[in-house]
């Protein structure tokens, strides 16, 4: 029989990522909507909100004129 592992769901982005987390799958709040992250040997010291942006860029206007001299 499998043993399955817990799944956290977390909003916390600012956590710190330790020892005891590896093989976990937390699942980390970016904005709208949670996804889900595999910790693994290489992300401890590093915050959860490193693994799952917020943010997505787009792109740079077309038409923008003020870096252009």
């Amino acid at each position: 029989m499998r043993e399955e592992k817990e799944i956290i769901v977390t909003w916390s982005r600012v956590s710190t990522i330790i020892h005891m987390m590896i093989g976990q799958t937390i699942v980390i709040h970016k904005g709208k909507e949670h996804l889900p992250i595999y910790i693994t040997k290489r992300m401890v010291g590093h915050k959860l909100g490193k693994f799952a942006p917020a943010h997505t860029f787009v792109r740079h206007a077309s038409n923008d004129n003020k870096s252009r001299r």
